[in-house]
């Protein structure tokens, strides 16, 4: 004749225990994964259009247009490199992104400046503290001086 147990074995006990604080840490670590990957993207978004701007006034300032520059081809050349660059990374320049360029001379020296604003999509939307828009910009000294 069998006997009837009064109370599970320590094993089962045991597997129970580990299964809740399984089932309460999950929600916990799941959060914490998605907010580390929005901020990864927010850097890498970051880290793009700063590189953007940057080498579109690079390009910028090494356009020669003549002895009497007015800048057209310069914006138009820097412009064209950072939409470039973006579509290189997989980010091309649509919906909510600008870029900007514009030509200064300041004190008898010219200078090319970029600005670029890219949208940031998070992939999971965790992080409400992060911008919804980035923001480089970039001034460099053309090489052509008059």
């Amino acid at each position: 004749m069998t006997r009837p147990r009064s109370q599970p074995s320590a094993s089962i006990r045991r597997r129970g225990s580990a299964a809740l604080e399984f089932a309460l840490c999950l929600p916990i670590f799941v959060l914490i994964v998605a907010a580390i990957a929005d901020l990864s993207t927010f850097v890498a978004v970051v880290q793009l259009a700063s590189r953007a701007a940057r080498d579109g006034a690079r390009v910028g300032s090494t356009v020669i247009e003549g002895a009497t520059p007015n800048g057209d081809l310069i914006e138009a050349e820097a412009i064209e490199h950072v939409e470039l660059l973006l579509a290189e990374a997989g980010r091309p320049c649509g919906a909510g992104c600008t870029v900007q360029a514009e030509w200064l001379d300041i004190e008898g020296r010219m200078f090319v400046r970029v600005r670029v604003e890219y949208p940031y999509e998070p992939l999971v939307g965790l992080s409400t503290f992060l911008s919804d828009n980035v923001r480089a910009e970039f001034t460099m000294m053309t090489q052509q001086q008059p």
